[in-house]
């Protein structure tokens, strides 16, 4: 039973950014269905990948391209924040942000994109899914210097499944 309750539009968003990442010459991992919308994830290695989601609540077609930086990191909302706009200056394409949720905190690096613009431009979206995970392993270097480490993504069912409903809440 699916979630989407206008009749399948996040399957079809989805389904054409497969075929877009699959035109590419890039395999993907569909990834269970969630109350909030259908993803998949793009391996480059055990802890650089990237989730690509759309959610099921949008009136506007708009694709989530995420990479986890860290995962469950301490609650020092300055430090990480001001971390957050040191990494991000530097590249803004690649927005360096908290997740916050009581289930705990992450930092990710992520766009929010119009799937049409991601589907008619898709070396542009194939640099994403590769710089997305790059960007976030640079990151992880500044937050290391910053004082604040924690566990990292990988690629993995549960950190998989993390993402899509990070990528997308």
């Amino acid at each position: 039973m699916s979630f989407d309750p206008f009749d399948g539009a996040a399957r079809r968003q989805l389904n054409r950014l497969e075929a877009t990442v699959s035109d590419l010459g890039l395999k993907f991992q569909e990834l269970p269905e969630c109350p909030l919308g259908l993803g998949f994830g793009v391996a480059w290695s055990a802890t650089a990948f990237t989730v690509v989601s759309v959610n099921f609540e949008e009136s506007v077609s708009l694709a989530n391209v995420v990479a986890g930086v860290l995962k469950s990191v301490p609650q020092d909302r300055l430090a990480i924040l001001n971390t957050c706009n040191l990494v991000t200056k530097d590249h803004p394409l690649f927005a360096t942000y908290l997740h916050d949720a009581s289930a705990g905190w992450d930092v990710l690096v992520g766009q929010r994109l119009p799937v049409d613009l991601l589907e008619s431009q898709s070396g542009f979206f194939g640099q994403l899914l590769e710089y997305d995970p790059i960007r976030a392993e640079s990151a992880v270097e500044k937050f290391a210097a910053a004082g604040i480490a924690s566990a990292r993504h990988t690629w993995d069912a549960d950190d998989l499944q993390h993402l899509l409903i990070r990528g997308l809440a």
